[in-house]
């Protein structure tokens, strides 16, 4: 999915469930190297979970996050970029059912 030029829901943490995020990546497709502005990962709240500011993003690279960041129920996770860029993401981690 190409997304950029605003904000872009990923997915919704559904009722009863928690999320752990481990992993992110987001490329950019385009021509050549040009000033863009970058992105952020966030929640609901917000909440910066992974960022990458820009200029000079090249073409057909690959920027990778590694860790773990629990969502909650309800919660939204979330690429922005103001930048009208073709990137693709990719998040990844496990589903978790509380108590």
């Amino acid at each position: 999915m190409g997304l950029g030029g605003g904000p872009a829901v990923l997915g919704t943490v559904p009722a009863g469930k928690v999320w752990v995020v481990r992993h992110i990546t987001v490329t950019y497709h385009g021509a050549g190297t040009i000033a863009l502005n970058g992105w952020i990962v966030s929640n609901s709240a917000g909440e910066w979970l992974w960022s990458r500011p820009g200029p000079d993003i090249p073409v057909d690279a690959s920027e990778d996050w590694a860790g773990r960041h629990v969502l909650a129920a309800g919660d939204v996770l979330t690429f922005e970029s103001i930048d009208s860029a073709n990137y693709n993401v990719l998040a990844s981690g496990y589903e978790l059912t509380t108590p």
